[in-house]
């Protein structure tokens, strides 16, 4: 299965702030992301990517690259056709939800009167 991706972003926290230089060099040989912010001190990184396309294959491969580094994290990403999902990993572990937006009840934030408008 491969991915269409219009946008992505994520941000990652290590067990450990020593291997901040082992996950920049996964995260540049995969070459998925078209950006990504390092806090070195902390040990977390913020990644972007735009208009991209990847099979389930490269994220798996990424995933598991990641994991023996990783204390939790997340990547959203939101789909060519507008569809949202979320990698989350947790607990040493990689998930996968599916995500929709939902409008609630209606919100009256405007109405005309007979002077004009009222907020």
């Amino acid at each position: 299965m491969s991915y269409r991706v219009n946008h992505a972003y994520g941000e990652l926290k290590l067990k450990d702030a020593s291997a901040v230089s082992e996950v920049e060099k996964i995260l540049k040989e995969s070459e998925m992301f078209d950006d990504f912010t390092t806090y070195q001190q902390i040990g977390e990184f913020e990644l972007i990517m735009n208009d991209s396309s990847y099979s389930e294959e490269d994220f798996y491969d990424l995933y598991l690259k990641l994991i023996p580094y990783l204390k939790e994290g997340y990547i959203e990403f939101e789909g060519e056709d507008s569809s949202l999902f979320k990698h989350v990993f947790e607990d040493g572990k990689w998930s996968e939800l599916r995500g929709k937006i939902v409008y609630d009840s209606p919100f009256l934030f405007c109405e005309l009167g007979e002077e004009g408008r009222t907020l």
